[in-house]
Order: C-alpha cells, then structure tokens, then sequence
C-alpha cells in the first residue's frame, strides 16, 4: 500500500483536472446556453477563454522553470482557488452577459493552465525516482472525466445546469488537497539545473521554439487536430440534436469516449516499453482524424456511439504519451515550458474550434461543421506524422 501511495495521491490530482474539462468543456453549450446564450456566444466565450490560456501557459511554464524556489505546487493551488471562486459567482443570480462572460471565460483559461503545470509535477517526481505509474493515474483522470460526464448529464435534466458549477467548486477542493499533500520524503524539491548554453539558445519562448524545430512541428500538427476534437467535443449537444437526441445521449456518448481511454491509459507504461513515444504519437493522431471521419459520416447517434470508440487510440493514447514525448525529447532544465507548449496547442485548437464550429453552427449546418472537422484533423495528423522525432521507450 506504501509504495502505491504515490500513483493514488497523483491519480487524485488528475482525476479532479479532468473531471473538470468534462464539467467545463462538454457542458459548456448546456450551461451556457441556458443562461441565455447563443451557440456562436458558446463559442465566443470558450474561445476567449482559451486563447487567453494559450497566451498565458508558455509564460507560466518558463516563469516556473526559470524560478529559484520549485513553486509548481503553490501556482497549482493559486489557480485552483481562482476557478472556486469564479464557479461560486457564477452561481450568484443576476449578472449581466459580460459578467458571465468574463466568469466563465476565467474558468476556461485556468482550467487549461493548471493541466500542463500538474503534468510537470508528476514528472519532476517521477524523473527523481517517485514510483508513480503516470498511465494509471492519468486512466483515473479519463475514468473521473466518463462519470462525471455521465452524472451531469442525468442530473442537468432532473435538476438545473447549476451543478456544473457545485461540481466544480468540489472538484478543486480536492485537487488543492492533493497538491498541498504531494511532498515525498528525501526527494529535494530545488528548480531544474540550468546551463548557460541552454539559457542563450533557448531563453526565450520563441528561441525555444527555433531551437526545437521539430516540436514546434508537432505542437503545429497537434494545434489542427485540437480543432477537430474541440468541435466534436464542444459541440457533441448539437451533433447529436442533429440526429434527432438530447442531453441524455450526449452524456452517453461522451461518457463511451472517456471510459474507452481507460484500457490504453492504464496500459500505457507497458506499451511505452515496445513502442517509442514518438510512434505512439503518431498512432494517435491518425485515430483523430478516423474518428472525424465517422461524426462525418454519422446519421444516427449508433454511428456516433461507433466514432467515440475510435477515442481509444485517438485521444486515449494521445493523453498520456504526449506527456511522456516531452518528457523523452526535451531537455529537463525545460520541460515545464514543454509540457506547457503541448497544452498550448490544444488549447490553440479549443480556441479555434470554439470559434469555427459556433460561426458554421450559427451560418450553415451541423455537417459542414463536421467536414471542417474532418478537414483540419486529416492535415494535423499528416504535419505530426511528417515532424515528431522517435522519442523513447519506457
């Protein structure tokens, strides 16, 4: 039991972030909606809220490598307290579009800058000898994200959309309880070592990514793939409204996803052992554009059922061995900034899928939607086969 300690206090922590894009990301337009806003406002708000991530992750991630004291655990908790109170105001009545607006927009922004600075703290423990398996904890995050999916989705019909925000507020309780416990006996908790040499050539954010021209390769190809898994996932209400089904089916369907990301997950150490993470990588991301090509396809909601089981190797694998890729082609005294560039570019993508698919919901139709959705998930996935390196095995 002592020696699984670690991988159940860190599966704690990425079941609470997780658990939280499904209450923030997958019941965004069921939230939003009924407070009064239209779905191209949907999109609006997550985007803002996204590209305000984007701008913001990079910068976190070289503030924390470049910092003097190892301070990821106090910006985890910094972070997570802003969102308690932005989903406690949200319950508040009365507020104008604007306010809510902002409130929700926060919450979008720091729900995708604790994710990478949570990564980076699991494997600033695991690099230092922690025995904390990533692909179980990260499984227990997909497994948090499959029941909370499938919970609200009961009880925002029997109920109201309020206990999007409830969950919330309790999810980051825990994550802050977790955070604050996650010290480990013997293991110094100092920054990174730095070099003057890495410090010239990669300094800056934009020299980091000219000193890593492959990854910036793959975060392009991963930022277009993120597109097409951020429309499906932030607008599955309306693709299965498309097909005649409400609320109860969209929970079904994302809950189907994220239980199906469990088995790869939790396996992924083991498979890491075969396989590099690089071609893991790349196995990932051509099961993106599979399961775009099936939401295309779909008439009914069983061939929607049938596309989020290509979630397994799609998103599934993708999860745990993006982390892992970093982890294995970038240099240690920067992997924060890494981790954070890798979220970035799906953030990039919820940016631009909030956008585009609530411009083509608003001015066409769900299935040209769907078709951009295609489009950019078959384009990321040829720029990711074309530049991720080999990386390693486990």
């Amino acid at each position: 039991m002592k020696k699984a300690l670690p991988t159940i206090q860190y599966s704690i922590q990425q079941a609470a972030t997780w658990a939280g894009y499904s209450a923030l990301f997958a019941y965004a337009s069921v939230f939003l909606l009924s407070r009064g806003f239209s779905n191209s406002g949907v999109g609006y708000v997550v985007a803002g809220g996204s590209l305000l991530s984007a701008l913001l992750q990079p910068i976190a991630g070289a503030f924390a490598d470049k910092s003097r004291r190892f301070i990821l655990h106090r910006l985890i908790v910094v972070i997570s307290l802003v969102m308690m109170l932005s989903a406690g105001l949200l319950l508040v009545p009365g507020h104008s579009f604007w306010v809510m607006a902002l409130l929700y927009g926060i919450l979008v922004a720091f729900l995708q800058m604790v994710t990478p600075l949570d990564f980076s703290l699991g494997m600033y423990f695991i690099n230092r000898g922690v025995k904390i398996n990533f692909g179980i904890a990260r499984g227990m995050g997909s497994l948090a994200y499959a029941l909370l999916s499938y919970i609200l989705g009961i009880l925002t019909e029997k109920m109201s959309t309020d206990v999007v925000m409830v969950a919330v507020i309790l999810l980051y309780s825990v994550l802050i309880l977790s955070v604050i416990t996650f010290h480990f006996k013997g293991v110094p908790e100092v920054p990174f070592s730095d070099t003057r040499e890495h410090t010239r050539k990669t300094g800056s954010l934009s020299g980091f990514l000219k000193s890593h021209p492959s990854f910036a390769g793959v975060v392009a190809g991963v930022s277009l793939l993120f597109i097409s898994h951020n429309i499906i996932s932030n607008y599955m209400f309306q693709i299965v409204s498309h097909v005649g089904r409400g609320t109860a089916e969209m929970g079904t369907a994302i809950t189907i996803a994220a239980v199906l990301e469990i088995p790869v997950l939790f396996l992924l150490s083991a498979i890491n052992r075969f396989l590099r993470s690089g071609t893991l990588l790349k196995v990932s991301c051509v099961f993106f554009a599979i399961k775009a090509l099936f939401i295309f396809l779909a008439s009914n909601i069983e061939t929607i059922y049938m596309a989020q089981c290509f979630q397994i190797l799609g998103f599934g694998l993708y999860a745990g061995i993006s982390v892992c890729y970093v982890n294995h082609t970038i240099e240690e005294p920067f992997r924060t900034r890494g981790q954070a560039f890798m979220t970035m570019s799906n953030t990039a993508g919820a940016v631009a899928g909030s956008l585009l698919g609530g411009w083509l919901l608003d001015l066409t139709s769900v299935r040209v939607m769907n078709l951009a959705s295609l489009a950019t998930a078959l384009l990321g996935a040829v720029i990711v086969l074309c530049s991720a390196q080999s990386g390693k095995k486990a």
